[in-house]
Parts: C-alpha cells; structure tokens; sequence
C-alpha cells in the first residue's frame, strides 16, 4: 500500500485514499476514545488493497459465514471496481481527461488575465507592511527642470495599475511606479 501512496507525481492516489477511510472512519463522528478509529482506518486500508473481498476474509477470521448478501455485495463492488478500472485504462477515457485538462488549463488562464495575479505567494489584499492612504484629489503639476528631462532621456518608468475589473465602471485599488531605486506604492480607499 505504501508503494502507492508515495508516489509524488500525482496526488489522485492519497486523495482516493483519503476518501475511503473518511467513508469509514467520518470527521463528524469521534471515534478516537476507542479502538474503533484503529479497525475503521484497517478496513480502509484492506478495502484499498484487496477490494471488497476483505469483508469476507474478516468473516472468515472471525469465525463467521458470510452471508448471501454480502457475497453477492462482495461481487457486485468486485465487478465495479474491474469496470472502473477497464474503463480508466482505455484510449477514449485518457483522450478526453486530457481534453477536460486543457479545458481547465485555459480557464484558469482566462480567469488570471481577468483578475490579475491572485493565486500566487505573497498576493493579500492589505498586506501589513503596506501604508494605505488617499490620494489627493488635486496633484501639484510637475516641476521640470533642464537636469530632469537629460535624465529622462536616458531612462524608463514603469507605472502599474490594479483595478476593481476591467469594464468602464472600475475603480482603481492600488498604484505602483519603479523609477530607477525610486518606488511608489499606494493602495487606494474609496469612500
């Protein structure tokens, strides 16, 4: 079983695994102030190793005959399983998960270029080392000098704008500017 489980690659594997004993052993119920969490995550494991057939070896080491019912469940989930796995083995079914990845992929690309960068580290609304301030609603006009526009001529400035969306009634959030060593960086407060 830890073979399976160790693969890094993809996360499907514990994933499913995670399923199944959260189906036997749920969150919502405590069954740790006995030995019953300890049986519940056994049959977990035996159900992931050996399929529903584990339930007819547990009768057998108990003693006990299974009966027509649960040989019959016992079939019916053996039959699923091998269906299942069949079917995730064919070119059909591989074919179109990559198509429904590429789908997702291409969504995903749309929704950041709509939204901006929002799933990456250090993205937060307000961070704590930012001062948020207003800015004035009247600017002083900028001051030119011989010494200012040489240097301009030489040089670039990067000037970034965060908004609410991307329709005419959007409203800016955050202002951002990189002349040289020089930063500016201001979130905006609407009233």
């Amino acid at each position: 079983m830890c073979d399976k489980l160790v693969n890094i690659g993809s996360t499907q594997n514990n994933e499913s695994f995670n399923r199944t004993v959260a189906s036997k052993n749920p969150k919502s119920h405590f069954y740790g102030g006995s030995e019953s969490t300890a049986f519940r995550v056994a049959s977990a494991v035996a159900q992931r190793n050996d399929g529903a057939g584990f339930i007819s070896k547990v009768y057998e080491n108990l003693l006990l005959s299974p009966g027509e019912n649960t040989a019959r469940y016992i079939e019916k989930e053996n039959r699923k399983r091998e269906y299942h796995r069949q079917q995730k083995q064919s070119i059909k079914y591989k074919k179109r998960r990559r198509e429904l990845k590429c789908t997702m992929t291409q969504q995903v690309s749309t929704s950041e270029i709509k939204e901006g960068a929002t799933y990456q580290p250090a993205v937060d609304l307000e961070p704590s080392d930012m001062l948020t301030e207003e800015i004035p609603s009247q600017l002083q006009p900028p001051t030119s000098s011989a010494h200012i526009v040489q240097e301009a001529k030489n040089t670039f400035l990067y000037f970034d704008l965060e908004t609410t969306g991307l329709g005419t009634e959007s409203s800016i959030v955050e202002l951002a500017c990189v002349y040289k060593d020089n930063i500016f960086h201001r979130v905006v407060c609407h009233p």
